[in-house]
């Protein structure tokens, strides 16, 4: 028995570019090489076991969605091949597979029979997509007049009751709103459960969730294939190792004249593995402490003082333009932020120096039992744009508390309560 669904061999996609439209007229009918060839996927290979669950992240133009667009067999490749064993419902772009001009009810029964089933079996499906959909009347009105969420809805609801053996999914998900979104994850860990799935998404909460394994795609190739959290942690990586702002002046790294103050005050740091920082780093943070309740321990409870102290230290002779940023979030042991905070967000400003001590101090808040990472970053943000910033040190998922809560809590963390009464009638 196949236990391969989907197998993927040095696959390659070419397109040629031309800068304006007239070239490719000129390259027919001069017979000459005109376009320039940009490889979108440059040799890629792996396989997909029937039941598992595989995400695809990449920064934008890394070639997701032509890498799926190929397994789907919408897109030919320009070299390798692509076997995939059995059904495919696919939500790629919004519109792909409905015509605009048919209503909902007619695009469920036009895509029903594209995969294969009859209009007898899919008369018999069709309530539980419409109620899935939950889009009202119009179901009966032409796809061409729905929202970007009413058009999600009723093509997840289409895909997810048709039982397909591979669901492929391109950031659909992302455009419908949070109860939609709870109800599809619901159906994708329920249902689809057993089903192979592929998802390409930019949120990592969700895909912590909903995948065990993890494609990182960058240029055309993959760069990370393995366990969701760790491909995660390699792509944010990646992010904050670029600068979105060219403020940087280089020079020689500086050194304090007297550094016996500086000892004093960070006695008790622990050196950050310069192996774990990514970004710039013409700033990075080179020291830290984490203290519960002035004590060196890595357990926490509801209401512990927590203090955060980092030492950021200059790696070049002339300061940056713009305003340095720094700040921490924590992660649960799915991936997901939790909370966080930073200096931009307080509006706190500060200078850094040659060497410059931070410290944040909190409580910690009343959260689920379990383990949490800690993450530190530092930046500069353009004074006229806060928006944009570069990234000069980021310290990810190096340092762990472990949560114990002496009650159980209902979700994630709980919130103190005011009052709570109970009001007797007794009517004769």
């Amino acid at each position: 028995m196949n236990e391969i669904a989907i197998s993927v061999k040095d696959l390659k996609k070419r397109y040629l570019v031309y800068d304006k439209p007239s070239d490719k007229l000129k390259e027919i009918i001069f017979n000459k090489k005109i376009g320039k060839e940009f490889w979108a996927i440059k040799g890629i290979s792996f396989e997909v076991k029937k039941g598992e669950s595989v995400g695809i992240i990449g920064l934008n133009g890394a070639g997701k969605s032509t890498l799926l667009q190929m397994i789907v067999g919408t897109l030919n490749p320009t070299h390798g091949s692509c076997h995939v064993d059995g059904r495919i419902a696919a939500l790629l772009e919004l519109g792909a597979g409905f015509n605009p001009e048919y209503t909902g009810i007619e695009n469920v029964f036009l895509n029903a029979s594209i995969f294969g089933l009859s209009r007898l079996e899919t008369q018999e499906k069709l309530q539980k997509i419409i109620d899935f959909a939950d889009i009202g009347d119009h179901v009966y009105q032409p796809v061409k007049t729905y929202s970007s969420g009413m058009f999600v809805r009723l093509a997840f609801a289409v895909s997810a009751h048709l039982q397909p053996d591979i669901l492929i999914v391109d950031e659909a998900l992302s455009v419908g709103d949070v109860l939609f979104q709870q109800k599809c994850f619901a159906h994708l860990s329920g249902t689809l459960k057993n089903k192979t799935k592929l998802f390409v998404t930019h949120d990592f909460a969700t895909l912590s969730l909903v995948a065990n394994r993890c494609i990182v795609l960058s240029e055309g190739l993959i760069i990370f294939d393995g366990p969701t959290k760790q491909a995660i942690k390699y792509y944010n990586e990646i992010i904050h190792s670029k600068s979105q702002v060219q403020n940087i002046e280089s020079g020689d790294t500086l050194l304090p004249d007297n550094l016996s103050s500086l000892n004093n005050a960070i006695n008790d740091f622990k050196d950050v593995d310069s192996n774990a920082l990514s970004g710039l780093r013409d700033y990075e943070i080179s020291k830290y402490s984490l203290v519960v309740n002035d004590s060196k321990t890595s357990i926490v409870n509801h209401g512990d003082v927590i203090t955060i102290s980092l030492l950021v230290k200059s790696n070049i002779a002339k300061r940056l333009t713009g305003k340095p940023v720094v700040g921490f979030f924590f992660r649960d042991k799915f991936g997901q932020k939790i909370f966080g905070q930073n200096s931009l967000s307080l509006r706190e400003e500060f200078s850094v120096e040659n060497f410059t001590k931070i410290e944040f101090e909190f409580n910690w808040p009343n959260l689920q039992t379990g383990e949490y990472t800690l993450t530190l970053g530092l930046g500069f943000v353009d004074q006229s744009n806060e928006v944009v910033h570069d990234v000069q040190c980021w310290v990810n998922d190096f340092e762990i508390l472990h949560c114990v809560t002496p009650h159980i809590e209902h979700g994630i963390f709980s919130v103190p309560f005011n009052d709570f009464k109970v009001n007797d009638y007794v009517i004769k």
